[in-house]
């Protein structure tokens, strides 16, 4: 992965691509979950963070910023056309929560709720 430096410039040379291309609609999914705890004392992630968002803020683009979910090594594409009964032991919950990411932003596709937002997925449980 790559670190906070890196990450700032690469998605400041996204937004301005984007911008060229007239490409209007970002999801960016990273690792923002800094901008929601303050109990996270890594200083230059959190100052990474701010600044991709303030980049976000300031360009044309119409972007929502996706906190990504944990992962776990091994966690690959091949895993989604898997039945859970299929899949190593410990892969079931994360490959669930890496779905209801997918779903969360293709709903975020057909709705836009969450434009200029920062938002992270969560499970609801069914009643």
């Amino acid at each position: 992965m790559p670190g906070p430096v890196e990450q700032v410039l690469a998605v400041d040379a996204l937004i301005e691509g984007m911008q060229a291309s007239h490409i209007a609609r970002l999801f960016l999914v990273g690792d923002f979950e800094v901008l929601d705890d303050p109990e996270i004392e890594d200083r230059l992630q959190r100052h990474a963070a701010e600044e991709i968002r303030e980049a976000l803020q300031s360009s044309d683009l119409q972007w929502t910023m996706v906190n990504a979910p944990r992962g776990v090594p091994g966690l690959t594409i091949e895993h989604f056309s898997q039945v859970s009964t299929s899949l190593e032991p410990g892969l079931a919950e994360p490959l669930e929560r890496l779905q209801r990411v997918a779903v969360g932003i293709a709903d975020e596709l057909q709705l836009n709720l969450h434009v200029g937002e920062h938002v992270s997925f969560v499970a609801v449980s069914a009643s």
